[in-house]
């Protein structure tokens, strides 16, 4: 119940009157008296919303919006290198499943950083912030503490903290059963610098081709073109530099994608490897695998060894088999599979509405 309609910018009325104007939720407001009803919902006089919720985190940052630009993108990198070392020097060493909480304030950083760019002069700016911090970076952070993910492993401070920050994902060397495109490589740090200059060279024929007056449906394959150009050349450049510098292997982002021959083809294993990759580790792998924390499985030689014992010092010595015991989703149940793909996508959909928000 709500006892000041000017909450709504409406007046009050004797009879139920369906306005034409509409609330900021988008709702087509009804009033009777001191009434207000929306479809669905009364909204009371003190409601919160989405909106009064980012204008509030906002808020927090509107002095560090004061700063210069470069100041600011200074101040991000910063924090997003003492949260990469954060992860490496504390949360890496507590057991699987131990440091959820301990990342909440990493977490809600993350999320704070991409507020302090100008949401219309500096869009861009804030949208690539998001797309690194609110999705990718929380996600590997929840990740390392699940045991999943790519900043498992024994990097040192340093390859963490451009693994945590870069639009990257290393691959591993092939090794029996292949997993996707997880023992893949995007190639050398030359092929992914050609790459790069190749896709930005794209992004800015296709940026002058859309200031011309060209029919719509010419546009709307520019659109498209632009899209794969923008997002290649945020990718790309971080994975050439990353296998330049510490020549490391990497998944590569994006694989030809105008060369699918399926969708399967083409969200499996062409168009951005980094998303997919990320969300197959912490979506994907969890539900099929039946357990959120991950399980290392025991290693063959091990396996053997505790045979070994069982049977006595005198019995001979068992052989080991050729290759380590791997999880593998072929014996999965199909449906289990089925509901561990709706549940990546419904994830994707979730991230990619929260960064249009």
């Amino acid at each position: 119940f709500a006892q000041e309609a000017i909450v709504l910018n409406c007046v009050h009325v004797p009879y139920w009157v369906a306005l034409t104007h509409t609330s900021s939720s988008g709702y087509v407001v009804v009033c009777r008296r001191q009434y207000i009803v929306a479809v669905g919902f009364c909204l009371p006089h003190h409601r919160i919303s989405m909106e009064a919720l980012q204008q509030g985190l906002v808020s927090t940052a509107v002095h560090v919006q004061d700063l210069e630009y470069n100041q600011r993108v200074c101040l991000a990198l910063g924090a997003a290198a003492l949260g990469g070392a954060y992860l490496r020097l504390f949360i890496s060493r507590l057991p699987p499943g131990r440091g959820l909480l301990a990342i909440v304030p990493l977490l809600v950083l993350n999320c704070w950083l991409p507020l302090i760019f100008h949401i219309r002069d500096e869009i861009l700016t804030r949208a690539v912030w998001m797309l690194l911090l609110i999705w990718l970076a929380n996600f590997k952070a929840i990740g390392l503490c699940l045991g999943r993910g790519p900043l498992v492993g024994s990097w040192t401070v340093p390859q963490t903290i451009l693994l945590y920050l870069l639009p990257i994902y290393p691959s591993s060397e092939p090794e029996g059963t292949k997993k996707g495109r997880l023992t893949d490589s995007a190639g050398t740090g030359r092929q992914m610098l050609m790459s790069f200059i190749a896709n930005t060279t794209c992004l800015v024929v296709v940026a002058y081709m859309l200031a011309l007056d060209l029919p719509r449906f010419v546009k709307h394959y520019l659109y498209g073109l632009g899209l794969y150009g923008f997002v290649t050349f945020v990718m790309d450049g971080p994975a050439a530099l990353l296998i330049g510098l510490l020549d490391m292997r990497v998944a590569p982002p994006f694989d030809k994608p105008w060369l699918s021959h399926s969708l399967a083809d083409f969200w499996g294993r062409r168009w951005n490897n980094t998303v997919g990759l990320t969300l197959r580790a912490l979506v994907y792998d969890p539900l099929v695998e039946g357990r959120l924390v991950y399980k290392a499985p025991q290693p063959a030689a091990s396996a053997a060894n505790k045979q070994q014992a069982l049977a006595g010092p005198d019995a001979p010595p068992a052989a080991a088999p050729s290759t380590p015991v791997k999880h593998s989703h072929a014996k999965t149940p199909m449906w289990l599979r089925f509901v561990g793909l709706c549940a990546t996508f419904a994830v994707s959909g979730l991230m990619h509405e929260l960064m249009l928000y």
